[in-house]
């Protein structure tokens, strides 16, 4: 899944303008939502593994679509097909995940979980650049995601036929959000995870066309940028995890990852031109901040939520969607004031705005 992630904004932009992508994965948000609400009757109609099996088959046709297809009247339906899609399966694993895990051991579970990952996603953007080997063949990238989903489908066809779905608990998306506004812990990590999401869009919309089209990098250098960018994710996150469950709690920690966000995803508005050492070392610092949030964020969510609250868990990773919705509409409005190089300072004033909710959650130890 990761692996035409950060190819996907400059792809799509062979085919039309860079405020049309950001339109292009506004929709894919939509209908992403649109899946996440009605997730919790699909597990009850099918089941979790069906839904799963299903969703990947579908995710697979998808990708042969896109490398198939040479206009933005195709790329775009079946891109925003995909995108959904890639999270209604994301969703699936993790009702597999949930329930094995205790609330004594959520931390160490989601930070494996996490790490395991956050390998594919290093791997993901190397790979991608020796496929394209200098060359705008995109296609190649969905191409190796499909071979990396065929094996995916086996695995899951071969180990969880037996997998015994709980009463999954039915209760209206309204009914939800209810409950979420109503209590100050849970909406607070909604509102830094949506924060953090907002980061995420941003960075896989807007920092590969930068890189490429504004600064100058190919695709291999890009590739070996990102691979840098993402090791803080494999390296931070089963250790935090397991610091949450046992000795910190999760404030504290939260909060010095936005920081650590913020202030390194400004600096990237500083660095003019530079090599690719640099942009990785300053990459790399922003994703230090980032894994810190994200298994602070994961730990805390899955400490107060269990297997059987599928509307909840839909709706906590409908947060990525939120942003992906939210973030091209304040993109196109930076870009009325600013020039395309100083949006990260833009982005780093959000990033700190997640302070006011880290500092007010209330720690689980």
């Amino acid at each position: 899944m990761a692996l035409p992630v950060y190819i996907s904004s400059t792809f799509l932009s062979t085919f039309t303008s860079e405020s049309t992508v950001g339109l292009i994965y506004t929709l894919s948000s939509i209908l992403t939502i649109i899946g996440f609400i009605y997730f919790s009757p699909i597990l009850k109609k099918l089941g979790n593994y069906r839904t799963a099996i299903i969703t990947i088959i579908l995710q697979i046709l998808a990708l042969i679509g896109l490398t198939i297809s040479n206009s933005l009247l195709l790329v775009a339906p079946i891109f925003i097909i995909s995108i959904a899609l890639g999270n209604i399966i994301g969703l699936t694993i993790d009702v597999f995940i949930e329930h094995d895990s205790t609330s004594k051991t959520v931390g160490s579970v989601r930070g494996l979980f996490l790490t395991i990952i956050n390998i594919g996603w290093i791997l993901s953007p190397m790979l991608a650049g020796v496929l394209l080997d200098g060359t705008n063949e995109y296609w190649k990238v969905y191409g190796g995601a499909i071979l990396f989903l065929v094996p995916a489908l086996f695995i899951l066809e071969s180990n969880f036929k037996q997998f015994k779905d709980p009463v999954y608990a039915e209760v209206p998306a309204r009914a939800t959000l209810h409950k979420i506004w109503v209590d100050p812990n849970l909406y607070r990590v909604f509102m830094a995870n949506i924060i953090l999401n907002l980061f995420y869009a941003w960075m896989v919309i807007y920092t590969p066309i930068y890189l490429h089209k504004y600064i100058g990098f190919d695709w291999e250098v890009i590739g070996f940028i990102f691979t840098i960018m993402l090791i803080p994710f494999v390296l931070l996150d089963m250790p935090l995890g397991r610091l949450a469950d046992r000795k910190w709690g999760e404030k504290e920690m939260m909060s010095i990852g936005f920081v650590i966000m913020a202030i390194s995803t400004a600096i990237m508005s500083l660095v003019d031109g530079g090599g690719a050492w640099i942009w990785a070392l300053v990459l790399f610092t922003t994703r230090i901040g980032a894994s810190i949030i994200e298994i602070m964020i994961e730990t805390y969510f899955f400490k107060k939520v269990g297997e059987r609250d599928a509307n909840m868990l839909s709706m906590f990773r409908s947060t990525r969607q939120v942003a992906y919705i939210i973030t091209p509409a304040v993109f196109s409005l930076t870009l009325w004031f600013v020039d395309y190089q100083y949006t990260f300072i833009v982005l780093g004033v959000i990033c700190l705005y997640g302070l006011r909710y880290s500092l007010t959650i209330e720690d689980t130890l």
